[in-house]
C-alpha cells in the first residue's frame, strides 16, 4: 500500500512515532528520558498541544496528540525534535556525528470509540509487550504509569471514558490482527478509522486544501 499525504487538522487525534537511526538506542540513562521528558513538557505547553498518551522506549518513542489548531502537528513536531537532536547531541558530545532519527515521523489519524481505545492500549501497552516492566503502568516514561498514579497534569483530557477495567485490558496483549492493522497504519500512514470515518476525512483534507465547501 502506498503512502497517504499526510494529514494536520485540528482535532483529529493522531498516532505519532520516531525511530533511532539504525535502531540504536537514544534512551540509554535516567538522564536521557528526564531530558526528553522536559523537551517533550515545554513543546507542549509552548505550542498548547493536547499530549494524550506516550510512551518512550530505548531506540523509539509514541505519542498520541491532538492539535488544536492546522498544521501544529509538524510545527510540534519540528519543535520537538530538532530541540532533543540539539540537546541530546551536546549533552554526549555528538555533534556533527551523523543523525540521531531515522527520518522524520510517522502520523496517522485515528477514529474515536473502539479505534482509539486499540490505539491507546497499544501505546501504554509497548514497554510491557519489550518486556521492560513486569506491568504497562509500572513503566516510568509512559503515561500509563502517570495515569495509574493520578498525576496526570502533562496529558489532556481523553476523547472516551475509561473503564475501570482499563488497567486489566492494558496488561493483556492485543489480537494479532489489531496489532497487525495499527502496524498498517504505521507503515503505510493511513487513518486507523472504518472505511466511512476515513471518506468523511477525505472530504474534509479536501475543503481545507482547496479552501472549498463541497
Amino acid at each position: 500500500m502506498a503512502r497517504a499525504p499526510r494529514i494536520d487538522i485540528a482535532d483529529y487525534q493522531y498516532h505519532v512515532l520516531n525511530r533511532a537511526n539504525a535502531r540504536t538506542q537514544i534512551f540509554n540513562t535516567t538522564e536521557d528520558y528526564r531530558l526528553f521528558m522536559e523537551i517533550l513538557t515545554d513543546t507542549v505547553e509552548f505550542l498548547d498541544m493536547r499530549l494524550l498518551a506516550f510512551c518512550l522506549m530505548p531506540n523509539h518513542w509514541h505519542l498520541i496528540l491532538e492539535p488544536r489548531v492546522d498544521g501544529d502537528l509538524s510545527r510540534f513536531m519540528a519543535r520537538l525534535t530538532n530541540t532533543h537532536v540539539k540537546q541530546y547531541q551536546a549533552k554526549h558530545e555528538s555533534v556533527g556525528m551523523g543523525h540521531l532519527y531515522q527520518g522524520r515521523y510517522k502520523s496517522f489519524t485515528i477514529e474515536e470509540g473502539q479505534y482509539f481505545y486499540t490505539v491507546l492500549r497499544y501505546v501504554e501497552h509497548n514497554a510491557l509487550k519489550a518486556k521492560l516492566c513486569p506491568r504497562a503502568e509500572d513503566w516510568p516514561w509512559g503515561s500509563a504509569y502517570l495515569r495509574a498514579r493520578g498525576t496526570t497534569k502533562l496529558l489532556s483530557p481523553l476523547p472516551i471514558d475509561l473503564s475501570a477495567n482499563y488497567l486489566i485490558d492494558l496488561n493483556a496483549p492485543l489480537f494479532a490482527s489489531e496489532e497487525e492493522a495499527v502496524e498498517l497504519s504505521e507503515n503505510c500512514s493511513v487513518p486507523y478509522a472504518s472505511a466511512v470515518w476515513q471518506d468523511n476525512l477525505n472530504v474534509i483534507v479536501e475543503q481545507k486544501t482547496t479552501g472549498k465547501i463541497l
